[in-house]
């Protein structure tokens, strides 16, 4: 579709709603990039460490920026003025998720630490049984901002409500790195896509349907012979009907292609 060439790699990105925004995070610093024009509009500078994380609310007006200090910040894209910082975390954050209304922030680190913001106060809400001790790799709310969904490395995913901090359901697969999870458009199912436990090689992962009346995890997608990718970054999107992998494909050693492949569910 188009590509803007960035000086330095990007960390970490987030799209914006509507793509018409999106953020990439470089050294210490947040680019704003208008993704229908291939332009670079601004870049937030609010950081004393590398930005690890970003998330754009729904609205495309706020973000989160989370870096290796463990610092979230809140922030205003459009005026690039930060709103608030939020301290809770003693490692680099490696997820963060807005709720749909815009009040609440999650933000998980690579300690497995994971905190709920009510973003008008700067205040954490303590969720029951929230410390893992592994890496958070996902985060997300519910599309009516009820329910927090996780998932982590060690095959950690858990749900809980934003109201009580209750944990409502806690999952655990079979010692896979969960890398992105999401809610299903079924009532009561959710899912976690988990990475193949050898990277270096053709494998696909394996994705999970999990329901939250407490019946087994299901393999909804399972790794095959026939796969052709060497996968890296991973991602279902909003219902869980297709997961997007970014990785290498390669028809004889040493002649790798970078590809995204798109797989229905």
């Amino acid at each position: 579709i188009g590509e803007i060439r960035l000086v330095e790699p990007a960390e970490c990105i987030a799209y914006g709603p509507g793509g018409a925004l999106a953020l990439a995070g470089q050294d210490d610093e947040v680019l704003v990039l208008n993704m229908r024009k291939g332009t670079k509009l601004d870049r937030f500078g609010g950081h004393d460490e590398v930005v690890t994380c970003v998330a754009i609310s729904a609205t495309g007006d706020c973000a989160l920026s989370g870096d290796g200090l463990g610092d979230v910040v809140y922030w205003d894209i459009v005026k690039c003025k930060r709103l608030r910082r939020l301290r809770g975390h003693e490692s680099p954050i490696s997820a963060l998720a807005f709720s749909p209304d815009g009040n609440y922030a999650a933000s998980g680190d690579r300690d497995g630490v994971l905190r709920l913001w009510k973003l008008s106060s700067n205040k954490d809400r303590p969720l029951a049984d929230s410390d893992w001790g592994a890496r958070i790799s996902s985060l997300i709310f519910s599309a009516d901002g009820s329910l927090l969904l996780a998932g982590g490395d060690r095959g950690h995913v858990a749900l809980w409500s934003v109201k009580s901090g209750d944990c409502v359901q806690n999952f655990r697969l079979p010692s896979e790195a969960v890398a992105s999870v999401q809610f299903g458009s079924r009532q009561g199912a959710v899912y976690a896509a988990a990475r193949p436990a050898e990277t270096k090689t053709a494998a696909h992962p394996t994705v999970w349907r999990l329901e939250t009346n407490s019946k087994p995890a299901q393999q909804c997608f399972a790794p095959t012979d026939s796969c052709s990718i060497v996968p890296g970054p991973l991602t279902l999107d909003q219902g869980a009907k297709r997961m997007v992998i970014a990785g290498k494909t390669s028809a004889e050693p040493g002649r790798e292609t970078n590809c995204l492949q798109i797989w229905n569910l």
